[in-house]
């Protein structure tokens, strides 16, 4: 039978999947451990992230602290001579091996001995690289060298010795699987023990698992043996197997990790920082965070610099801006729809995601079109094990996601979601309420994706994704909500869809690019009573971005970025609200239509960035962006500017300024000739950032960054009009500012916590056309702060809760009230521009998890409970019909999500 091994062979890293080594030789000589120690001298790559990187950048290079063994299959002997086996080995943060590829022979020899490298593979072990003090996963390419036995000189035997008779092949009656509980992943390179103490001698035989989890046993004596497994970082396996004459015994054993927390999960090593301010949150955090319902997006609200939304909205208010101004990117291509209705969900679920990179300001020339701050959501790299997936089960929806590999250089995954808030209403409407007809609101979405990596420098992504949103009322009697209603319907349809294609090639540590092209369509139907909304949109979006180094002091990254929109839309309704402006019922007579059908809208742009470093310590980053805004015939040039300090190994300084564009709004119509003004030009902004980075420990990093936003020629509404008399509606006279201080504390994900602070001090104010005096911005808070943090607890039990305080909204206040006897209403007479504010929000959430592990699959309860206190917080100010009386409009109460995962 085979046991542990006989020696080690050889040893080596070099670039993944490019590099050669020498090998190590078995006899344990001197110039054979030397070169073992040299193992960490060559290049390496980060596993998941990015290009090779070369091992001087890393802080810390892996060292070799346990050798593996192997032997020469005993098919080989005689019929092969000496064979090298190549691998392509990943290591983990902690130094241990998590995987192991076959890259060499290309062609398997069929003696054996690519499954005795893989074996033995996992029993190696590292001290684990390190990136700038942090330890990182990396690749690595390890040589085993299998060198066949000398033969055994010749004996010579006396003429009347007997010739002994050969010895039977040896027959295998003990076989099984190791399969980790509740996940089924097969668990390679394990040691499995049987033995029996019974007889006068104990006797006891070990077996390595190979890379499907297998292990075998030969010529085993009949009767009871124990088995024993004791695996690092899951709890001792112990049973008994009954040998039975002439029978091959089978089993399967599930072995139980002694936690399954989601922290424990690999953490690859990050993209070097380089931004000012740049916020990534990995998928494992976003599934736990407390009150966001395991939301990629709702996460973002806990960042500094983000100003809380009234409840519904789904807004993201950045640094003093407005919605709209922020943009939004999955993997780099833009999305118009990221929330459905209610801002409660995104349109992608957390199993899709891998990260969310967040951008308050200053970000490269990479973005654009963007006076606010960036959103890039990063689609997960496929690398499952096997096929699962999970479905889950809450009080707001219900989704299915299932993932497979495809052999070894490939797989796919898919996920469904939809609410079903409209089944329970329904149920519940009586049937004397005043309407004939309802679609409560419905929502699904869903996506598709898969990934091919046929090379080391070749990898290809396909991602699909889409969704839709249903919500229509029709009324008895719908005169009564006025004199100027017509019609009896209320509904809203939203629906886009998007496929996105990458491929990226990385042939060399020094050269790289990344082609994505991104096509699909968008279509709103909006109508209440006999005003309505038709768009429908196709998109085209197209993106290549080429990174050359030239050495470690400078490199050069270009890049296109191209989008087409061709529009149809037909909108029949009155002026959509302002900014600013008073909020008062509109005027219903005051309509507009607008029809539109083939606008083409053409926006090329591109980009350059150079990356400098004139000495180790100091990161210098010029960019310039061009854009075209077709439908305003506008040429646009961007600098910005980056600049990284490392003072001392934990502390960096960072400082940035930069300018950015933003075409007109189209979706409100202010370039429209019947809504608005077609000779608006873009806005722009200048951004100003200065900050300062303090990692005191490994885990913690604090962040200080102060910052100011320079707005100008800024669409705003006016009373002005052409030299004809017809009005102007809005031009670019309105400015505004904005300005604070971001303070952040965070923990670091590690095997039990994470969480952090987030506080901003800051003021947006705007001028509007015509005044030479600043206002408060209409989403201005002085001060948000936020507290957050989850612990994992024994016996698979996690907990964690957040709590937010934040200053009210300014609103406006009304003074008075005139009696417009033509609209048969009141009007309000409003006193100066947000002179007042709302109450402070402040809100506890806390959120629960209780996983269950069985052999094959899992079960996770969750409870997500939103204003544990039930706060009455305020969201808006409420008049009744002559603005007499007014009182607060509270948001939503204490709210829980309850739900069930099964994963599998």
């Amino acid at each position: 039978m085979t046991a542990r091994g006989l020696g080690l062979l050889a040893a080596a890293l070099s670039i993944a999947a490019a590099g050669t080594a020498t090998a190590a030789e078995e006899d344990g000589n001197r110039e054979n451990r030397e070169a073992a120690e040299r193992a960490g001298e060559a290049d390496i790559s980060s596993v998941d992230k990015g290009p090779t990187i070369d091992a001087s950048e890393l802080s810390k290079q892996p060292k070799l602290t346990r050798a593996a063994k192997v032997t020469y299959p005993p098919d080989a002997i005689g019929k092969s001579g000496e064979v090298e086996v190549t691998l392509l080995v990943d290591l983990d943060d902690k130094g241990e091996v998590t995987g192991a590829t076959v890259i060499e022979p290309k062609t398997p020899t069929g003696f054996g001995f690519e499954e005795a490298a893989v074996t033995a593979a996992y029993s190696l072990g590292f001290e684990p690289a390190e990136v700038a003090g942090k330890p990182a996963s990396v690749q690595i390419v390890y040589k085993f060298k299998f060198v066949p036995p000398k033969p055994p000189a010749p004996v010579a035997t006396p003429a009347s010795a007997p010739v002994e008779a050969p010895k039977p092949p040896p027959v295998e009656n003990f076989v099984g699987v190791l399969l980790e509980r509740g996940t089924r992943i097969p668990m390679s390179g394990i040691l499995v023990t049987v033995y029996r103490s019974g007889a006068e001698q104990p006797v006891g035989f070990e077996n390595i698992t190979d890379g499907k989890g297998q292990f075998h046993f030969f010529d085993l004596e009949p009767g009871s043996w124990k088995v024993f497994i004791e695996p690092p970082a899951y709890y001792p396996f112990r049973t008994t197997e009954e040998i039975r004459p002439r029978e091959v015994t089978h089993a399967t054993y599930y072995v139980e990790r002694g936690s399954y927390n989601s922290f424990d999960k690999v953490v690859t090593a990050q993209r070097e920082r380089k931004e000012v301010s740049r916020t990534v949150i990995e998928n494992v955090v976003i599934d736990k965070v407390p009150g966001a319902m395991g939301d990629p997006l709702a996460v973002i609200q806990n960042f500094a610099g983000v100003a809380r939304a009234q409840a519904g909205t789904g807004f993201i208010l950045v640094r003093g801006s407005a919605p709209q101004d922020t943009q939004f990117f999955v993997d780099g291509a833009t999305v118009p729809i990221i929330y459905h209705f209610g801002g409660l969900r995104t349109v992608l679920p957390v199993s899709m995601v891998d990260s969310l990179e967040f951008y308050p300001g200053n970000f490269s020339p990479y973005y654009g079109r963007a006076t606010g701050g960036i959103i890039d959501i990063s689609i997960k790299k496929l690398k499952p094990k096997k096929a699962g997936g999970y479905f889950d089960f809450n009080l707001l929806d219900s989704g299915l996601y299932l993932e497979t590999p495809i052999g070894e250089k490939a797989a796919v995954a898919v996920a469904f979601r939809r609410s079903y808030i409209d089944w329970i209403l329904n149920a519940v409407i009586p049937s004397n309420a005043p309407i004939t007809d309802i679609t409560l609101p419905r929502y699904y979405d869903y996506q598709v994706l898969a990934n091919y990596r046929p090379a080391p420098a070749h990898d290809l992504r396909l991602f699909m994704f889409g969704s839709n949103d249903t919500f229509k009322i029709v009324f008895r009697n719908a005169a009564r909500a006025g004199t100027e209603i017509a019609g009896n319907q209320i509904s809203d349809s939203t629906t886009f869809f998007r496929a996105l294609a990458t491929y990226r090639y990385v042939p060399a540590d020094k050269f790289e690019n990344t082609a994505r092209l991104s096509q699909g369509y968008d279509t709103l139907d909006f109508q209440i009573f006999q005003f309505y909304q038709h768009f429908k949109i196709n998109t085209t979006h197209v993106r290549d971005t080429v990174r050359y180094e030239w050495s470690k002091k400078l490199a050069l990254t270009v890049g296109l970025d191209v989008i087409y929109y061709r529009v149809d839309a037909s909108v029949y309704a009155p002026n959509a609200p302002q900014e600013g402006q008073d909020q008062a019922m509109p005027d219903l007579t005051k309509t507009h239509q607008t029809s539109v059908s083939g606008m083409n809208i053409f926006l090329p742009g591109a980009f350059i960035e150079l990356e400098i470093r004139p000495w180790k310590n100091l990161l210098i980053l010029p960019g310039l962006r061009f854009d075209y805004f077709s439908d305003i015939s506008q040429a646009t040039f961007a600098p910005r500017l980056t600049v990284r300090y490392q003072l001392t190994k934990p502390v960096a300084l960072k400082a940035g300024v930069g300018l950015f564009y933003q075409e007109p709004d189209i979706a409100s119509g202010q370039a429209d000739k019947n809504f608005g003004n077609p000779d608006l030009k873009a806005e722009w902004a200048v951004h100003y950032s200065l900050g300062v980075e303090w990692k005191p420990r490994e885990h913690i990093n604090l962040d200080l960054t102060g910052f100011y936003k320079d707005l100008n020629h800024w669409i705003s509404q006016t009373t002005a009009s052409r030299p004809d008399g017809t009005p102007l509606r809005f031009d670019n006279s309105g400015a505004g500012r904005a300005y604070g201080l971001e303070v952040v504390a965070r923990h670091e994900l590690t095997s039990k916590f994470t969480g952090w602070l987030a506080y901003t001090l800051s003021r947006a104010e705007r001028r509007d056309s015509g005044s030479s005096s600043y206002r408060l911005f209409e989403y201005d808070q002085t001060h948000i702060l936020t507290i957050l943090g989850t612990y994992q607890l024994p016996r698979n039990w996690e907990i964690g809760s957040r709590f937010r305080l934040v200053s009210g909204d300014p609103t406006t206040p009304v003074v008075g009230a005139v009696y417009n006897a033509s609209i048969d209403r009141y009007s309000p007479i409003f006193g100066s521009k947000y002179a007042n504010r709302l109450a402070p929000f402040a809100q506890l959430d806390v959120r629960v998890d209780k996983r269950w592990i069985f052999n094959r699959w899992m079960l996770n309860a969750y409870l997500d409970l939103q204003n544990v206190f039930n706060r009455a917080n305020p969201e808006a100010m409420q008049y009744n019909y002559d603005y007499t009386k007014h009182q607060v409009r509270q948001g939503l109460p204490i709210y829980p999500i309850i739900g069930l995962r099964g994963e599998f």
